[in-house]
């Protein structure tokens, strides 16, 4: 391993280390609760090497966020193919974020603070969006498989995209502190109850 190589993993060790303190904390305390300095006491690192890596609160939330989403879609991907059948795929999605939202308690409220944010909200976008867009390619892609085995509707995929993928980020909106795991996984059961099969009930003779 060359000199360029072992600095390159040390400071890929130290960002790691620091975005799990940060995670930590935001989670345990909330963001406004939460500061640098008590970011590099729960990281065990100096205040001054903690700004070497980012500059503020914000930054770091940012990173942390992105961290988040980057960790969200790659279980998701891993999941879905490790599934056989289509519908088993699709259910696979709800479940990986009911997953999520239990470890990632105030993943989208951190979300939605930063969207808010007067000076932070283009960044945030410029960030976040590319990601989000690409990987709901995913979920398009089941869909539409879903469709050739005409096992869906063929309703316009792009809106039943959007629709799904609002369901499952319903999730992470009405996810608090006090809520378990087993209810976010019962509510993913029941997302997928709905949209693959519906609420009314059929009267017809």
């Amino acid at each position: 391993m060359t000199v360029i190589q072992r600095k390159e993993r040390e400071r890929n060790a130290r960002l790691k280390l620091i975005i799990n303190a940060a995670s930590d904390t935001f989670a345990k305390l909330g963001y406004h609760k939460t500061s640098m300095d008590l970011i590099a006491e729960k990281a065990e690192l100096g205040k001054s090497t903690l700004y070497y890596y980012f500059r503020s609160k914000e930054a770091l939330l940012i990173t942390v966020l992105e961290t988040g989403l980057k960790e969200f879609f790659e279980t998701l991907e891993n999941r879905i193919s490790s599934e056989s059948s289509t519908i088993d795929k699709i259910k696979s999605i709800t479940i990986t974020g009911a997953e999520f939202f239990s470890k990632n308690k105030n993943f989208f409220n951190f979300y939605v603070y930063l969207s808010a944010h007067p000076s932070l909200r283009k960044v945030v976008y410029k960030k976040f969006q590319p990601i989000i867009y690409k990987k709901l390619e995913v979920i398009k892609n089941v869909l539409q498989q879903a469709q050739k085995e005409k096992l869906i509707e063929q309703l316009p995929i792009e809106e039943i995209t959007r629709i799904y993928g609002s369901l499952v980020m319903s999730m992470g909106i009405f996810t608090s502190p006090a809520t378990t795991k087993k209810q976010l996984l019962k509510r993913a059961e029941m997302i997928n109850e709905i949209f693959l099969n519906g609420i009314k009930i059929n009267r017809d003779n």
